[in-house]
């Protein structure tokens, strides 16, 4: 975002590069994922300003004043997510051993969500999906007796999803 840009301005701009959000001014935490279930794009805080509620209206009105006029971009991460099922599956056609053909800054994205669960959340299964370029981490929760499957935007390098399933025991 520029100085004295307002919303409509830089929701133009980002989508012009790809980058379309939603805005709110709640605040998150870090650590969870970004990509809401009901939206095509990641929600981002503009943080507790003031200017902060009209930027936010300003901006996500464009975005759905674009959306109407040019439709929904094919660049949209709400279209490249992936459901619990499509997850599972893309880990049993598309596993991976390591991570070693990703970029240096998609191996960071991946490590810093594979450590979320600590130590009694140990990685079982990793997947590319080069379609989607999502990237797929399973985690055992031992202490749960669960499977975490986290996803990962290897395009925008965020942390898209995540499902919580049972594990093949409770299965």
């Amino acid at each position: 975002m520029k100085d004295h840009q307002s919303g409509s301005e830089a929701a133009q701009d980002d989508w012009r590069q790809r980058r379309a959000r939603h805005l709110t001014t709640r605040t998150f935490q870090r650590k969870q994922p970004a990509l809401l279930t009901d939206s095509l794009f990641y929600y981002s805080s503009v943080g507790a300003v003031d200017w902060g509620p009209k930027f936010c209206d300003d901006y996500n009105a464009e975005i759905s004043r674009m959306i109407d006029v040019y439709g929904v971009p094919t660049w949209a991460p709400g279209l490249r997510r992936l459901s619990a099922a499509q997850a599972q599956k893309a880990l049993r056609e598309h596993e991976v051993e390591n991570w070693d053909n990703l970029t240096r800054e998609q191996q960071r994205v991946v490590e810093n969500v594979s450590r979320l669960g600590g130590p009694t959340a140990s990685i079982s299964a990793m997947a590319h999906v080069p379609g989607n370029e999502v990237f797929v981490v399973a985690r055992t929760m031992q202490t749960a007796q669960r499977v975490c499957l986290d996803i990962i935007d290897l395009l925008e390098l965020r942390y898209m999803s995540r499902y919580i399933m049972p594990s093949d025991d409770e299965r």
